[in-house]
Order: structure tokens, then C-alpha cells, then sequence
């Protein structure tokens, strides 16, 4: 039995579920970094994606969380939970800077108890898993130069592969923007949003196969840093 047999699924396109996924934002480790987030959204809404898709990690940065809440729940992205909300939600790891406590954020609280950990999306080229870094373990490291042996003998990714059900995985978690095929599942990583760590946005778009990423590190002047092709 997978860990993934009864993985929640969500609608793909906005306002037509039957229909599968094309074009999406994907936005990486958010750290709160609400003033980003809105240019990242307002990106995605100029592009006219179909949905925008969030890693997680959305706690703990040098913005305002229950602004990039806000965000985050009226324009509909779908988000999943990172380490730094289940650290949030713990009480645990608070001893690093920047970071936001529960009472100080209740609404931030109820929200993060609902998000999921990961979750399937219907998209034109397969299903895609959304979570923040290698499926259910949210610590996993997956950068572009972490070798295919090293992958393999990874926990989360050899359950990933043993599920033989995702052809593509959306994820964060590094801070480090990515295409990169293996095993037959394609990884995407759109970075992040974090100030001081190189922030931007991705636009994918599975039909021409191609993810665009745009700066943020002025989210008042963003944009269009680079196109990176999805095989």
C-alpha cells in the first residue's frame, strides 16, 4: 500500500474541474513576504494562468503572515503545508529569526490546520503531485545537483517512484528554481518568494512546455528574468 493511494485531489481548472491543468503559477517558499506574493498574484493574473499552485513555508519571514493569508485565501491559491507550518503549528524551531508565533495569528492557525501536506492535480500532461518537498516528507532536499544515486536512495523519493502514479511533482523547499526530469517525473521548483534569497515567480505552462520566471526582488518593478524548458 502507497502512501499516495488515497491522496486528496483538487479541480484543476478554474471554474471547469472536469478540466485538465495547463497553465498554473507556481510559487515557491513564501516566508510571508506578502508584498511579493501580490506581485507574484498579480503576475499570474496578467498571464492568465488557470491556478495558482503555492509549496508552503508560507510562516515565518520578514513580512506581514496575515496579509500573505489573506492573499492567499481571497485569489484562491492552492497551498500546501511546508515544514515552517508544521513548526508553527508545534511550537517548535521558534528560536529563528524571523519567525511568527500561533497566539499572535489565529486565524493564520486555523487556516494551516487545514492545509494538506501534499495533494494530486489533473493536469494535460498527467498527474501532478504538489507539496512541498519530496512528496509527505516535507525536509527532503532535492536541488539540481543532487545526484540521481543519492535521489534513489532517498526514503520519500523511492515512495514517490513505488506509487508509479505522478508524472510531474511541483516543490520548494530549497529556495532553488528548477526543471529537472528523473525516474520519468518531471520537477519543478519555482524558488521563492524570500527577500534576501533571490525571489521570483514561475509561470508553467504544460502546453508549450516552457516555465517562465520573473523577478521579484523589486516587487514593485518585476520582471521577466528567464524561460526554461520543461522536456
Amino acid at each position: 500500500m502507497s502512501v499516495y493511494d488515497d491522496c486528496p485531489r483538487i479541480a484543476s481548472g478554474a471554474g471547469a474541474p472536469d478540466r485538465p491543468l495547463r497553465r498554473f503559477a507556481l510559487i515557491g517558499d513564501v516566508h510571508a513576504e506578502d508584498e511579493r506574493l501580490e506581485a507574484a498574484i498579480a503576475i499570474a493574473a496578467r498571464e492568465g494562468v488557470e491556478r495558482c499552485l503555492c509549496v508552503g513555508d508560507v510562516c515565518d519571514g520578514h513580512g506581514d503572515l496575515d496579509r500573505t493569508l489573506w492573499l492567499l485565501e481571497r485569489h484562491g491559491v492552492i497551498t500546501v503545508r511546508g515544514n515552517h507550518e508544521r513548526w508553527f503549528l508545534t511550537d517548535h524551531l521558534r528560536t529563528l529569526r524571523p519567525v511568527q508565533f500561533q497566539d499572535e495569528h489565529p486565524q493564520v492557525r486555523d487556516a494551516v490546520r487545514l492545509w494538506l501536506p501534499f495533494l494530486e492535480v489533473s493536469t494535460v500532461r498527467g498527474p501532478l503531485l504538489l507539496s512541498h518537498a519530496i512528496g509527505d516528507d516535507d525536509m527532503a532536499v532535492l536541488k539540481a545537483h543532487t545526484s540521481a544515486d543519492e535521489l534513489r536512495r532517498t526514503a520519500a523519493w523511492q515512495r514517490l517512484r513505488e506509487a508509479d502514479r505522478f508524472v510531474l511533482l511541483a516543490a520548494g523547499h530549497t529556495h532553488e528554481a528548477m526543471v529537472r526530469v528523473l525516474d520519468g517525473i518531471t520537477i519543478l521548483n519555482g524558488g521563492t518568494l524570500k527577500r534576501d534569497d533571490d525571489p521570483m515567480v514561475a509561470i508553467v505552462d504544460l502546453v508549450a512546455g516552457t516555465m517562465d520566471l520573473h523577478d521579484l526582488d523589486d516587487p514593485a518593478r518585476p520582471f521577466h528574468r528567464e524561460t526554461r524548458a520543461i522536456p
